[in-house]
């Protein structure tokens, strides 16, 4: 972690975002902010970053929320046509959380269980600005896909013991 001051912290927030910057540039800029000893810059960083046209740099708003987190929380929206059972679930219990037990940020990839590797039978994996979701053992049983535009969340959907869902996840 390094203090950074008023001014080169201004400068690098407002290089991450200007279409006058390099992509390179613009990945410096948010690496540097994300190593600031500050926490509000540090947040601060994640929200401009995640106003970024520059997919590169959104898909290290991801990864950097993503393995962050202990809990994985999944949020799931009433379909177009629920039926009976997503209609139960939903009034039941509209939030999927999934205890981050291993996590491999250099291979894009955490697990539910603990097993020291990003387990295949329970696996998040990010790849640029998705995040794939699949569980088959235990419980949950369920397969989700996400994709990152912009803001504060994924939005996707995931297949919980048979029935679909739109979902989201919250970054920050």
């Amino acid at each position: 972690m390094v203090d950074l001051d008023r001014e080169s912290a201004a400068e690098m927030l407002a290089a991450m975002v200007s279409p006058e910057v390099s992509a390179l540039d613009q990945l410096f800029a948010f690496e540097d902010l994300m190593c600031a000893g500050q926490p509000g810059l540090r947040e601060l960083a994640l929200r401009t970053a995640s106003l970024s046209e520059n997919p590169v740099i959104r898909g290290q708003v991801l990864i950097r929320s993503i393995f962050e987190t202990e809990i994985l929380t999944i949020r799931l929206d009433q379909p177009e046509e629920p039926t009976e059972t997503q209609a139960e679930r939903l009034a039941s219990d509209p939030m999927i959380s999934l205890p981050v037990r291993y996590r491999d940020p250099a291979q894009g990839c955490m697990s539910f269980v603990d097993r020291g590797i990003c387990d295949a039978s329970s696996l998040a994996t990010v790849f640029g600005t998705t995040l794939d979701i699949s569980i088959s053992s235990g419980s949950p049983k369920l397969v989700g896909s996400f994709a990152y535009e912009h803001g504060d969340r994924l939005n996707g959907q995931v297949t919980l013991d048979g029935a679909t869902y739109p979902a989201w996840i919250a970054l920050y």
